[in-house]
């Protein structure tokens, strides 16, 4: 538990249960502030949002966010949602008590903290992969429940820290700020009032909106372009499509995004393949749900990765699957080059010291990416009728690093089968959010001619 710091400082004042400490700002906004507090009890600290009482519209819209707050606290559904402890009021000014985090997205990933914060070492992959997940999570919640957020950015997605595991940090990704955000029903935004510095994750409707000083209705849509935009720092670790901060305002007028930093690495790929058409600029209706978000490959386990290699494998070796088998084929040459084996030499050499059946010259062709799905296939379900040199070569652990390997070797494999098997969701109903939806996620880059030469 972290401490609030007040039993020390002389600058606190008591409203109801709530203690804060004027001096003490952790955050601003256009509308509020956030301050170091507590809730009920000194020891147990609390971030207090105290919020401006300049109007009793503001007020009415202040008390209207306690009560969904409230609503939504403390369930599994919203586990990533920040929590709300408490409120306030004096006067017709709202003092809002919620859970305090570690630090932010943004601090994470820049590794700029404040003074007063502790200090976390670069988030890995996987965790930037968790904290997506998460992030998506929230925003569906609150979809969930007809509410836009209308502020999605780095700096409002809070890490708070949960504990210690073989010396590591265990932390979660909680969606923070909803100050801005509104029910469907009532979702116009005064555009010139509600978006003073962040207009770089604002989506091309409501930038236009902002030019032309009009209204804007805030949407789903709108909230998957800043979302997209969210992610896309996340996982290039601060990269932005509109470019360097210098360019983004001209970037941000024209809609001209750049997608490089991500196309170019083979290992984002997958993110690739999620965040583009969340990023569409002219027609934000196609845009993915959230639901379809949750179901993309970047956030499946290991054990649902291979059942889906496995099953296309299965799928394309039917007489309905040919069809499909043709598809894979016909666009899947290019990501092949010279060859899948000479990628996996290591384990060919182990096969064939033991003469395998599994794997001869004559059962795959190298240039074959259906034959490459297959020999994952035949070699995952014959695993332990291998030597003992192959099992150990993967640890005896096939349910992890079985599919690692192939997926390191193979980056490619995963997201171009996804795209392609679109086409068949009714027989893959599992693997998408629902097979009635259009296609939301597009074919791989054309920057790579080859993905593994």
């Amino acid at each position: 538990m972290q401490s609030s710091g007040l039993e020390s400082s002389e600058n606190y004042r008591v409203v109801g249960k709530i203690g804060l400490d004027d001096n003490y700002i952790l955050g601003c906004g256009a509308r509020s502030h956030v301050c170091m507090g507590y809730f009920e009890d000194v020891e147990w600290s609390a971030a207090i949002r105290v919020m401006d009482n300049s109007s009793d519209t503001a007020y009415e819209i202040w008390k209207k966010e306690v009560r969904i707050l409230r609503k939504m606290t403390n369930t599994d559904k919203n586990q990533n949602i920040i929590a709300y402890r408490g409120s306030e009021e004096l006067g017709k000014q709202l003092f809002i008590a919620m859970e305090l985090a570690d630090t932010t997205l943004q601090q994470l990933i820049t590794q700029i903290f404040p003074v007063t914060s502790h200090n976390f070492p670069p988030p890995s992959m996987n965790e930037i992969r968790m904290y997506c997940h998460q992030i998506c999570k929230g925003i569906s919640a609150l979809h969930s429940y007809g509410i836009v957020h209308s502020n999605i950015k780095p700096s409002n997605v809070l890490i708070f820290l949960t504990g210690i595991t073989s010396g590591r940090n265990c932390t979660i990704a909680k969606v923070s700020d909803l100050g801005l955000r509104k029910t469907l029903s009532d979702s116009a935004i005064n555009i010139k009032s509600s978006t003073k510095g962040t207009q770089s994750y604002m989506s091309p409707e409501c930038i236009r909106a902002l030019y032309k000083g009009e209204q804007f209705i805030s949407t789903k849509a709108s909230d998957i372009f800043s979302l997209g935009l969210t992610l896309f720092y996340a996982v290039t670790r601060g990269a932005h499509p509109y470019g360097l901060p210098i360019y983004q305002a001209g970037n941000l007028y024209k809609a001209e995004l750049n997608f490089d930093a991500l196309s170019g690495p083979v290992a984002l790929l997958d993110f690739y393949n999620l965040i583009t058409p969340m990023l569409t600029v002219d027609m934000p209706q196609e845009r993915p749900t959230c639901k379809a978000i949750l179901t993309h490959p970047c956030f499946w386990s290991t054990n649902k990765r291979q059942r889906f290699i496995i099953q296309t494998a299965d799928f394309v070796s039917t007489r309905k699957g040919k069809k499909c088998e043709k598809s894979i084929m016909k666009n899947g040459c290019q990501l092949i080059g010279k060859g899948w084996k000479n990628h996996i030499l290591d384990v060919v050499k182990i096969l064939r010291k033991e003469r395998a059946q599994y794997m001869t010259a004559e059962n795959y062709s190298t240039t074959s990416i259906v034959d490459l799905i297959k020999f994952i296939r035949n070699q995952y379900a014959h695993f332990f009728e291998k030597c003992k040199e192959f099992q150990n070569f993967f640890g005896n652990d096939r349910e992890v690093l079985y599919m690692t390997y192939f997926e390191t070797k193979f980056p490619f494999l995963l997201p171009f089968l996804y795209i392609h098997l679109q086409n068949f969701k009714s027989d893959f109903q599992q693997f998408y959010a629902n097979p009635e939806e259009v296609m939301y996620f597009p074919a791989l880059p054309k920057t790579h001619s080859s993905y593994i030469d």
